[in-house]
């Protein structure tokens, strides 16, 4: 029982390193978005669009509205990511 207990430790520990170095890469393209870097933005895009469709896609019921509210949602984000905070909360909220 105690080598199930280990692996379980170790994967828990896997998870939270790639969930930190996860955080590092965001905190990355953020920085170079409020820099202008249109390229760091792209990475966001490109990284968080297809989860916000699906999350929409869930809640409106259909795929084309979710796309549209989408691109909105980050045609916001880039218009408002020079005054972003880190406030402890993940970038993706």
């Amino acid at each position: 029982m105690k080598a199930a207990t280990n692996a379980v430790s170790v994967e828990e520990n896997d998870t939270a390193h790639a969930e930190a170095a996860d955080s590092a890469v965001v905190a990355s393209l953020v920085a170079g978005s409020k820099a202008g870097d249109t390229d760091a933005f792209g990475a966001i895009y490109d990284r968080f669009q297809p989860e916000i469709v699906r999350y929409l896609t869930y809640r409106m019921r259909t795929a084309e509205g979710a796309k549209d509210l989408a691109q909105q949602v980050f045609l916001k984000a880039w218009q408002a990511i020079p005054l972003y905070e880190d406030r402890g909360v993940p970038f993706k909220a």
